[in-house]
Parts: structure tokens; C-alpha cells; sequence
């Protein structure tokens, strides 16, 4: 399946309440998160490059890395260098960060039907992934 990827970083503060152990103390992360998006299934084994050019606006291109960062870049600077208690609803695991950032890209851009994919880093090597059955 063709898809495209972009980064996004982002720094915040948290704690998980009632947790036993080091992540009940505020602390901080940096964050990387990748969205990805994908074309309507039917249309992923024909690579001709003027498949996509209807939606991207140009030919080959699925969607534009620009419209991505537009669209989604709003979205994470609301986390960005924030207590994430005091904006998420549930404790800030990765977790619930990556619903957060997922049903916003849903309900706020017009790129939620082509959402493939998001994974959210807490560090390095412990990442959460959503991807679309």
C-alpha cells in the first residue's frame, strides 16, 4: 500500500496520577509523532502517477506534505511545552495522547478519511501506535 509519513515533535510536562512508580512525579518528554496517510485501498495497487492528482492537486502526489503540516501541525503545538493534565481528559499515557491527537486529525481536518496510521513517542524506544484495520 502507498502511503506518506510526516514528524512532528513536541516537548510537555506530566505525571500519571495514582501510578506506582517514577512516572507518578512530574517529569517531561520529547515527543515525536508520525501520522501517516493512505490512499482509499482500492486505489493502492495502481501506482500510475496521475492516480492521486484529483486529491493532492498535482500529479503523484497522494496528499501534499504541506497540506499535512497545515492541517496537523495546529494540532500538536496545542501540546506543545504543556502540562498534558491539564489538557487531556484521561491520565497522559502515550496512550491517550495518540486518541487525542487522532480525533482531532478526525474531526478537525479533511485528512481523517486517508489516516493510516499515528505513532506517539514517550521516548526513544517506547512507542504507542494506532493503524486502521
Amino acid at each position: 500500500m502507498l502511503s506518506v509519513k510526516k514528524k512532528f515533535e513536541f516537548c510537555y510536562g506530566h505525571h500519571l496520577p495514582d501510578y506506582q512508580g517514577d512516572c507518578a512525579n512530574v517529569h517531561g518528554h520529547n515527543s515525536e509523532v508520525w501520522v501517516e496517510f493512505s490512499p482509499d485501498y482500492r486505489l493502492s495497487d495502481k501506482l500510475s502517477g496521475c492516480v492521486f492528482s484529483e486529491r493532492a492537486g498535482y500529479p503523484g502526489m497522494l496528499i501534499d506534505f504541506k497540506e499535512i503540516k497545515e492541517a496537523v501541525g495546529p494540532i500538536i503545538d496545542q501540546l506543545d511545552h504543556q502540562d498534558l493534565n491539564k489538557i487531556l481528559a484521561h491520565p497522559p499515557t502515550a496512550e491517550n495522547i495518540l486518541i487525542w491527537i487522532r480525533e482531532r486529525i478526525i474531526a478537525n481536518t479533511n485528512l481523517g478519511g486517508y489516516l493510516s496510521s499515528i505513532s506517539v513517542s514517550e521516548t526513544p524506544d517506547s512507542i504507542a501506535v494506532w493503524r486502521r484495520s
